[in-house]
């Protein structure tokens, strides 16, 4: 098994922010790591998808390129059971469902987080998971060549609430990889909105009660914020994630994305680690879309 710790261009690439991961701020459209397909940028054109209805998403199936060939074998703690990917497509268990799953993308693991920094060379990587009912998002440390610590969320329950201990392997080959992934047909409810949070803007609005709207690439989106990362430690400034999911129903398509809202960045909220269901798109190499717009946060 080999180690991967990023090296300083590598880093350099890292954009937006996942959970537990920091990062640096690109233009809608600019190339990053992770992830490949149609760019899909904000657009000035509509005002948010129907909301409310169910969603039901066809099959997916294509080719998403990345820049590290993966192979994870391990288990997760909690609802997270067995993680088996090789080559960056496999499955994962959630819940004692198994779900069809890929590796999304990479970042560096910042310090501010649930391991005090101890893994602050090493990476996150995020990992989809599509069962016949959820979707499911996974963030995997890798550290030395073993599976060190997971976070997990799913559009329907349960999320854990800090980074937790996981046992495995991971093999990482730093090498341009398409990985041809294949994931069911899905159809759920749209998940619990999160509360006192509300946006503001022509382009992405949310008022912390109804499903919000987006418009991406000139389609209508209803905007679903269904989970909530505190990371007001990750920076001197701090931001909060709202993962969100995105449904277009004229066209049945479902996107999933995190916003962030940044202290240090009042009028502007960023949208990135986009991706849509069933077309296997998403922003330009997981490059940014950044929205005028301004943010208020739940009450303490």
């Amino acid at each position: 098994m080999t180690s991967l710790k990023l090296s300083t261009a590598a880093l350099a690439l890292a954009t937006g922010c996942l959970a537990f991961a920091c990062s640096t701020s690109l233009a809608p459209g600019t190339s990053a790591e992770g992830g490949a397909g149609d760019g899909l940028d904000a657009s000035v054109e509509g005002e948010g998808g129907a909301a409310g209805q169910p969603f039901n998403v066809a099959a997916s199936s294509g080719t998403w390129t990345v820049d590290q060939d993966v192979t994870m074998k391990g288990k997760g703690t909690g609802a997270l059971g067995a993680i088996s990917l090789t080559h960056g497509v496999g499955t994962i268990e959630m819940g004692g469902k198994t779900a069809a799953a890929f590796v999304y993308t990479h970042t560096p693991v910042p310090t501010g987080t649930g391991d005090a920094g101890a893994f602050a060379t090493e990476v996150d990587y995020q990992v989809i998971g599509i069962t016949e009912d959820s979707v499911i998002n996974v963030w995997v440390t890798c550290a030395e060549g073993q599976l060190a610590y997971v976070y997990y969320e799913s559009t329907t329950g349960p999320d854990s609430t800090m980074e937790q201990a996981s046992t495995g392997t991971c093999d990482i080959a730093v090498k341009s990889t398409a990985e041809n992934v294949v994931l069911p047909a899905f159809a759920f409810p749209p998940p619990k909105l999160l509360p006192g949070y509300t946006i503001t803007g022509a382009q992405l609005s949310y008022d912390g009660v109804n499903p919000g709207t987006v418009t991406l690439a000139g389609k209508p989106y209803a905007l679903y914020p269904y989970n909530v990362v505190d990371c007001a430690a990750c920076s001197t400034t701090g931001w909060q994630e709202l993962h969100s999911l995105m449904w277009n129903a004229d066209d049945a398509s479902a996107c999933m994305g995190i916003l962030y809202l940044q202290a240090n960045a009042p009028k502007s909220i960023q949208l990135a680690y986009l991706i849509c269901l069933p077309t296997l798109t998403g922003l330009t190499k997981g490059a940014q879309a950044i929205f005028d717009a301004t943010f208020t946060l739940p009450s303490k």
